[in-house]
């Protein structure tokens, strides 16, 4: 099923020539606010509160806004580059067809939030919140994800390769096709029960098998 294929291939963003963007500067952002064919560059909208926001297509690069308030933001056929938005509550966001490269997302909060064929590559997610969330045809590359939140999150078929994850939390999760291979898992806080159907490597097993209450002895230890 390609529900749940850590395989299934991730649609790319739809973007036109980016020297067809026009010009946008931060006055043009509004509440509510929609915007499409454009490239944001370099803007500062720190602690903007702009509930609404509908992007995309759209090319979004060295933006800040760290603790930003973007509610129900939906971004769509978009890349977004080198961007810094800690501790921003994007809570209800719903994201299709992104890519996101090399950005700081520490603490930002995207619970409750739709991801739709959606790639993070190299990302900073370090304490970010996902609870509730759901993911279809997601993959997460060499992203800093410790003490990422995301309990009760629908992540089936989701990747997470060559993630820090070390106490990141998934209770209650939806985890069948999940695969977490090459990924640092130790200290994550997990309901074995719903980690069934993930996919995970050797050297991740051991930690995993803990989570189980079972104890791994030797043939040696025979009485």
């Amino acid at each position: 099923m390609a529900r749940t294929s850590p395989a299934a291939a991730i649609a790319p963003p739809d973007l036109p020539h980016p020297l067809d963007y026009p010009p946008f500067s931060e006055p043009m952002f509004s509440a509510h606010g929609q915007y499409e064919d454009v490239n944001i560059k370099g803007l500062i909208l720190s602690g903007s509160n702009l509930p609404g926001l509908v992007i995309g297509p759209a090319l979004i690069s060295q933006v800040r806004a760290p603790g930003a308030k973007w509610r129900d933001l939906r971004i769509t056929d978009t890349r977004v580059s080198t961007c810094d938005v800690a501790n921003a509550d994007w809570t209800g966001a719903s994201l299709q067809r992104v890519v996101i490269l090399e950005s700081r997302l520490t603490g930002v909060n995207l619970s409750e939030s739709r991801f739709n064929n959606v790639r993070l590559t190299r990302c900073k997610l370090d304490n970010a919140a996902f609870q509730r969330s759901r993911f279809d045809r997601c993959r997460f590359v060499g992203c800093d994800l410790r003490g990422a939140d995301f309990d009760a999150a629908d992540l089936r078929g989701v990747v997470f390769r060559g993630c820090d994850m070390r106490g990141a939390r998934m209770m209650g999760i939806r985890a069948a096709g999940m695969d977490l291979r090459c990924s640092d898992v130790d200290g994550l806080a997990a309901d074995i029960q719903t980690l069934r159907g993930a996919i995970i490597d050797h050297s991740q097993a051991a930690y995993l098998i803990q989570l189980c209450g079972l104890t791994i002895m030797s043939r040696s230890d025979l009485e």
